[in-house]
C-alpha cells in the first residue's frame, strides 16, 4: 500500500500474535491488522493505521483521541456512501 509515496507491506496476523487491533511501523514500513476481527473492524483498523502513518510523515502531531475520531468519522462516511474499502487489503 502506498501512503504519501512510501510503500507499506500489509500483514494480517491473529490476535494471539498481536495483542491489539492494528499497528503501523514506520521504520519497517508495515501495517499489521488483526485477522481474527470482522471485516468492518479490520477496515476501520486499517483506516486508523493509515491516519497514524500520515500523521507521522506530515508531522501533524495529532493526539491519539483525534486519530480515533478521524478513523470513526472517515469509516462511517465512506461505508455509508458505498465506498468499498476491501482494495486496501490487496496491498
Amino acid at each position: 500500500m502506498n501512503i504519501l509515496g512510501m510503500n507499506y507491506e500489509l500483514l494480517l496476523l491473529p490476535y494471539r500474535k498481536m495483542k491489539k487491533e492494528g499497528e503501523m511501523d514506520y521504520l519497517a514500513q508495515t501495517i499489521t491488522i488483526c485477522s481474527d476481527n470482522s471485516k468492518s473492524i479490520q477496515e476501520t483498523s486499517m483506516l486508523h493505521e493509515i491516519i497514524e502513518a500520515i500523521d507521522l510523515m506530515l508531522e501533524l502531531k495529532l493526539d491519539h483521541d483525534k486519530i480515533c475520531q478521524l478513523e470513526v468519522g472517515l469509516y462511517q462516511t465512506l461505508s455509508a456512501n458505498g465506498v468499498d474499502l476491501s482494495p486496501l487489503f490487496r496491498g
